[in-house]
């Protein structure tokens, strides 16, 4: 090896060492965060730590999630070296229940490093139990009415009144078999001769006030 050719390996591995020793860019204090609704909680709000871990300024290019329920900002744009900053995460519940698993895609200007990834869980308590969620009728099959009974969960003082489809393609209707406790949707296709798919919004309301959405769903496929 000529000495101009070790100079400049000298000079790369001190530029390595140079590197490693500056920290590998954002430090995050956890890549997932989980969280749990309570019932008729409109949002809920999770915030991931990090901190600048190199010797340089670093700048956030982008921040995007995977879903419109979910919207997700940094405190500031660029982070000086040894900065601490937050990434806030805000998940809207709307008329969902269950467990809701969501993605965010944290870009910055720092030199090969890719995108980092970090994950929401959310568990939203369900407030009232559908005997089914999913209504299927094959196309071309008879168009028979099908059934889904609700309930409002033990502690639930709840009344629902009412209940429409996104799609003109169902007729539905709900019945109520005993106020408060026992509701019976039912959900028609107008045609099976194509496929069709709607959302079927039963609204209603707690003695507090609280409106009450849950959802089914109809398909003809």
């Amino acid at each position: 090896m000529t000495a101009r050719h070790t100079r400049r390996w000298l000079v790369a591995v001190l530029g390595l060492g140079a590197s490693a020793a500056t920290g590998a860019g954002l430090e995050w204090k956890a890549h997932a965060l989980q969280a749990r609704t309570a019932p008729f909680q409109a949002a809920v709000e999770l915030v991931f730590d990090f901190k600048n871990d190199t010797a340089r300024p670093v700048t956030v290019r982008g921040v995007r999630t995977n879903c419109d329920c979910l919207d997700a900002a940094t405190d500031h744009a660029t982070y000086q070296p040894g900065q601490r900053g937050q990434l806030k995460a805000r998940f809207t519940v709307g008329d969902r229940r269950g467990i809701y698993r969501r993605a965010i895609t944290v870009e910055t200007d720092e030199p090969g490093q890719s995108a980092t990834q970090l994950t929401v869980s959310i568990e939203v308590p369900e407030v009232v139990a559908l005997s089914q969620s999913m209504l299927d009728w094959r196309t071309g099959s008879a168009r028979r009415e099908k059934t889904v009974i609700l309930r409002p969960v033990p502690g639930q003082q709840i009344e629902l009144v009412g209940a429409e489809a996104t799609n003109d393609d169902f007729a539905v209707t709900l019945k109520t078999i005993k106020r408060g406790e026992i509701y019976r949707l039912s959900v028609t296709p107008k045609s099976t001769a194509r496929a069709a798919n709607a959302a079927i919004r039963v609204s209603g309301h707690d003695q507090a006030g609280h409106t009450v959405l849950v959802s089914a769903y109809a398909n003809v496929k």
